[in-house]
């Protein structure tokens, strides 16, 4: 039942997964979710790589696969994660 659920609210541009390259530092997962939930959205699933075969030394890539409103909002998230700096981008669900 649970995929079915989430298989409408993709259809629905309401879950969205973002990839988001960072610095590997402290500090930098906190900062990306306190900009999504800062945009009222949620997180359903996180993934943080820092070891990962393709992972440049030194960087952290966030996999994020977040709920919405609605697509707009995924838009001004991602605007807004570009905006602080972010190298974000959205993937296939």
């Amino acid at each position: 039942l649970a995929s079915v659920a989430v298989r409408g609210l993709c259809r629905q541009g309401r879950i969205t997964r973002f990839v988001v390259e960072t610095d590997d530092v402290p500090g930098q997962l906190a900062h990306v979710t306190t900009m999504i939930g800062k945009q009222h959205a949620n997180i359903v699933e996180v993934e943080h790589r820092r070891l990962t075969e393709g992972v440049p030394p030194r960087r952290a890539v966030i996999e994020l696969l977040v709920e919405t409103l609605d697509a707009a909002q995924a838009g001004r998230l991602e605007e807004a994660l570009r905006a602080a700096g972010y190298n974000a981008t959205r993937a296939a669900v």
